[in-house]
């Protein structure tokens, strides 16, 4: 329009040039506009994404749910409450006696086999040795049994091994450290 007045004086009126210009600002404002709500849109939507991951929980490891402590959907929990049980099979502690003999040649960290009875756990299982290490040694011994309680992480291959069983034996093996 304002070329158009350049070339033929007084081709469009003055006030219909100054509409045009004043919708073009309009335009460009409601564009800056638009793209302000969307930023904005943009961040509410990372905040809502980060609230709903607060809401997530995870265990730290794998393992198999033996438990569920929250049965309904939606209760309200608070920080501590527990929600379920985890447990990972994959390893399992194994608790033995030491002497006050030996004790000072056993440390954190030690290797040790573990052994099961086949009278009380079958042949198949009591075939296989199981490895695994010392990871407690108890600072205070038993006076009226003269030993010392220990515990061992021991690989539970195909999980054979169960809670509250009794081993057969469990074999500390000399300078055998990780």
């Amino acid at each position: 329009m304002i070329e158009a007045n350049r070339q033929a004086k007084g081709a469009i009126a003055a006030i219909e040039v100054r509409k045009a210009g004043l919708a073009a600002e309009k335009t460009a404002l409601e564009i800056e506009k638009a793209t302000h709500t969307r930023e904005v849109q943009i961040a509410k939507r990372d905040e809502a994404a980060a609230q709903l991951e607060t809401f997530r929980v995870e265990a730290p490891f794998a393992g198999f749910v033996t438990k569920v402590h929250v049965t309904s959907k939606g209760a309200a929990v608070r920080q501590g409450d527990p929600l379920i049980e985890v447990v990972n099979t994959g390893k399992v502690k194994v608790e033995g006696n030491v002497t006050l003999a030996d004790v000072s040649s056993v440390k954190p960290g030690a290797k040790v086999v573990v052994s099961l009875d086949p009278e009380k756990h079958g042949a198949e299982a009591a075939a296989r040795t199981y490895t695994g290490k010392i990871v407690f040694v108890d600072v205070k011994a038993n006076p009226v049994q003269q030993n010392v309680r220990v515990w061992a992480e021991v690989d539970n291959v195909d999980n054979a091994l169960r809670a509250n069983m009794m081993p057969k034996s469990m074999t500390i093996l000399p300078g055998g450290t990780e």
